[in-house]
């Protein structure tokens, strides 16, 4: 049974005050952290009406858990099946007594073309729900609802490519970044480095005497409007031989 639903069940049998425990009644409310455009492990939202976040939780074990990691603070209650959000960063200031209005969890994942699948209700309370990385968490504040339609992360791609290096690991030779298919095509920056020195910002960059017995390496951002950031790195070079 999900929380949602066990929610509906007691407010229907007038019993949800005993149910949980009583969490304090006046709260601070805090800004939330700025959005993000780049995840490498789950995606969390959360849109308490007039103000919404979206992050990044490198930590995701438990829905409760990437919250956290996501930089969210939460004020929770135990009950029958595990830990309920009463706040995060404070909100709601006052809580609803009748639980009318409660922080609701959902879920949705990525499609092969880049979009994201509709949200769906969890099923399992945020204390023992695993979100699977690349996936999105959803809290949103307001009254029980059947789905769902706030914001959900940026766009990702349908075709994402990889990052290779072009060219002879040769003094005075020139190199080349290739990043392969992207849909749709974004915008490409590149850095360069001779191990972890930065040494150039172009596509193309031609070996110096300094690269000689070094390895060079590019990592390259893609950006686009609505679109995830994406960083990605190539592999490096030989150790770059004299002329």
């Amino acid at each position: 049974m999900s929380i949602r639903t066990w929610i509906v069940a007691t407010l229907s049998a007038g019993l949800l005050a005993a149910a949980l425990p009583a969490a304090p009644a006046q709260a601070v409310v805090t800004p939330l952290p700025a959005s993000v455009t780049s995840c490498t492990g789950v995606w969390v939202v959360v849109d308490r009406g007039s103000d919404v976040s979206v992050r990044c939780a490198a930590s995701h074990g438990t829905g409760l858990e990437a919250l956290k990691s996501a930089g969210f603070t939460l004020e929770t209650t135990t009950g029958s099946y595990g830990e309920f959000v009463d706040r995060i960063n404070g909100f709601p200031e006052a809580l609803d007594p009748s639980y009318t209005n409660y922080w609701g969890y959902w879920h949705a994942t990525p499609n092969a073309d880049g979009t994201w699948s509709a949200w769906t209700s969890s099923a399992d309370g945020a204390s023992n729900y695993d979100p699977k990385p690349g996936s999105v968490e959803g809290w949103h504040y307001g009254p029980y609802a059947t789905t769902a339609s706030f914001r959900q992360p940026p766009l990702g791609y349908a075709k994402k490519g990889t990052i290779k290096i072009s060219g002879t690991a040769k003094v005075g030779k020139k190199l080349t970044a290739k990043v392969g298919t992207w849909s749709p095509i974004p915008k490409f920056t590149y850095r360069w480095y001779r191990g972890t020195k930065l040494i150039a910002t172009k596509a193309s960059y031609r070996l110096k005497k300094a690269d000689q017995g070094k390895k060079i390496h590019v990592q390259v951002t893609a950006t686009a409007s609505n679109r995830q950031t994406v960083v990605l790195k190539s592999p490096a070079t030989k150790k770059v031989r004299r002329k």
